[in-house]
């Protein structure tokens, strides 16, 4: 069918009839209407719905490692303005973190935890790369040792990375393998 005969199909000129009424398509839509509409609805829900969890996932990751990086940066600077260490220790296998200025029990700077399944429910704290999975830092601002921390979600991962001169600095998010049932969207 032409785009003329679907332009007359859709939208047919009025006529008059003998009495005088307008004569044409009735008002309203029909159920081909109503199917043709939900049939471009789900098939656009289909394609954009992965990408849309894609994103989020990445979102969450990104914010996450914004954030350890900040905390790390706060303990760094809490450590050379209060002249004592501080100390972040890491529990990968419960998703958490611990950040503690160790002055002393005078001072009454209580030590505060991170839950990142409380922050977002699929994020995971991948790996730690330091010893005793801690990092501290002395009254100068420097590391007891360099190392990375890498977090993960829904296929996305970012690394925070702490070097031997103080730095503290994170990666751009990386896609990594999906978890089983979470395939990345291919179009090609």
């Amino acid at each position: 069918m032409t785009v003329l005969g679907w332009w007359r199909r859709w939208f047919p000129k009025p006529r008059r009839a003998a009495h005088g009424r307008l004569v044409g398509r009735p008002g309203g839509f029909t159920v081909s209407d109503v199917v043709l509409v939900l049939l471009i609805v789900s098939i656009l829900a289909a394609v954009g719905l992965p990408a849309w969890r894609a994103w989020v996932s990445r979102m969450q990751v990104e914010g996450a490692a914004d954030r350890l990086v900040w905390e790390l940066r706060t303990l760094q600077s809490a450590a050379i303005g209060q002249g004592k260490r501080g100390s972040m220790q890491f529990f990968p296998q419960e998703d958490r973190y611990v950040a503690d200025i160790l002055a002393d029990p005078s001072t009454r700077i209580p030590p505060y935890e991170v839950k990142l399944k409380a922050m977002a429910g699929a994020l995971d704290l991948y790996s730690v790369q330091f010893p005793a999975q801690k990092v501290e830092f002395d009254h100068t601002g420097l590391p007891s040792a360099s190392g990375s921390i890498v977090l993960r979600a829904g296929g996305w991962e970012v690394r925070v990375m702490v070097r031997a001169n103080g730095m503290v600095e994170r990666s751009n998010p990386t896609q990594v393998d999906s978890p089983i049932g979470v395939a990345p969207l291919q179009l090609f």
